[in-house]
């Protein structure tokens, strides 16, 4: 499975085999403004279709949130070690 797969299924708590079907549903749209199918349209596979979208359509606003969501904690670590150390 990809990373991109895998992370969604992470993220939205579905399995990779749906993912990875998600991923192609979004991949293969013509259409940008076109609504999301009947089967992705609640629950689980809503916010895997969510995601999806984002994934494909904006991937450097993603994976740029991805890495500043990873980044900050490690920031604050650091900040707090600083000043028990200072």
């Amino acid at each position: 499975m990809s990373l991109t797969a895998t992370l969604i299924a992470k993220l939205s708590g579905l399995d990779q085999v749906d993912a990875a079907r998600v991923l192609s549903t979004v991949r293969s749209q013509d259409d940008l403004a076109a609504p999301a199918p009947p089967e992705f349209a609640r629950g689980r596979k809503a916010r895997a279709y969510g995601l999806a979208v984002v994934i494909v359509r904006n991937p450097v606003r993603f994976w740029l949130g991805l890495v500043g969501l990873t980044a900050f904690p490690v920031y604050l670590l650091l900040s707090v070690v600083e000043w028990l150390h200072g």
